[in-house]
């Protein structure tokens, strides 16, 4: 299990990125943190920082705290 994506609040699905994407769809910023989470990590997918970044993005607008916190470290993780 990503050890980030169940801090996210997302249930059974934070290693199916299929079903995560489609709870973005429905506008969870959870399930944003826990996809870039994946990404940040590439776990069960690629390492994708630019991706992960859209996601923490748009999760942060929509006034996820913990889409913030990880914008002012996500750098770290894609060196």
């Amino acid at each position: 299990m990503a050890p980030h994506a169940k801090e996210a609040g997302v249930v059974n699905s934070e290693i199916d990125p299929a079903e995560l994407w489609k709870q973005v769809a429905n506008e969870s910023t959870s399930a944003e943190v826990a996809l870039a989470n994946l990404y940040l990590d590439g776990v069960v997918v690629p390492q994708n920082c630019p991706q992960a970044q859209v996601l923490l993005l748009a999760a942060s607008k929509k006034g996820n705290s913990g889409a913030e916190s990880l914008l002012a470290t996500y750098e770290k993780r894609c060196q």
